[in-house]
């Protein structure tokens, strides 16, 4: 494994976290999304929409990490105010991307940690992730202590998905930050 560093996303790495975006997109889901989905996937649209949450970003307690391995960001994860809570969250992880070469490599355990450790720090807890179902970092999201904990359909390119949540309360967040520490 090349040596990595983790660190907050700047400005300047929108180009890069959307094509991570784009690319794991149409690796991790083909199959589970419709075509249409994937037609109108375009870096130069998710370039945009990453500048404008970048620009935002912590003034709205809303925080993205990068990892970087030679000079490149291989992957990323975000994180802020709950969007759809199920109960009582608080926080919500966004989105959590690795590039399929650099998967199980502890990367993503690494921006996991990074986002959690925000989202403590803004009060944003309990924290929920909504995930595609059928998604295979599903089984990722249990090892971290992920509990599943409801389901609802959204719309994509006009067909229904089904996604489920993901539920960390404080005490599975003060386990993995306590064993793991911060990056």
């Amino acid at each position: 494994m090349l040596p990595l560093e983790i660190r907050e996303a700047r400005l300047r790495d929108a180009a890069a976290i959307a094509k991570v975006h784009v690319d794991t997109w149409r690796s991790a889901y083909r199959g589970l999304l419709p075509q249409a989905v994937f037609d109108r996937l375009d870096y130069g649209r998710r370039e945009a929409q990453w500048r404008e949450t970048l620009a935002s970003g912590r003034d709205e307690s809303c925080s993205t990490w990068v990892a970087v391995a030679s000079g490149e960001i291989v992957a990323f994860a975000s994180a802020g105010p709950a969007s759809a809570p199920l109960e009582d969250e608080r926080g919500e992880v966004y989105a959590i991307y690795v590039r399929a070469e650099h998967q199980r490599h502890g990367i993503g355990v690494k921006l996991f940690r990074a986002v959690l450790s925000d989202l403590r720090g803004f009060a944003l807890e309990p924290v929920v992730l909504w995930v595609i179902r059928g998604n295979p970092a599903c089984s990722f999201y249990e090892s971290l202590g992920g509990r599943q904990d409801g389901e609802r359909e959204q719309t994509m390119a006009g067909t229904q998905v089904p996604i489920i949540a993901y539920r960390w309360d404080t005490e599975a967040i003060d386990g993995l930050i306590r064993r793991q520490g911060r990056p």
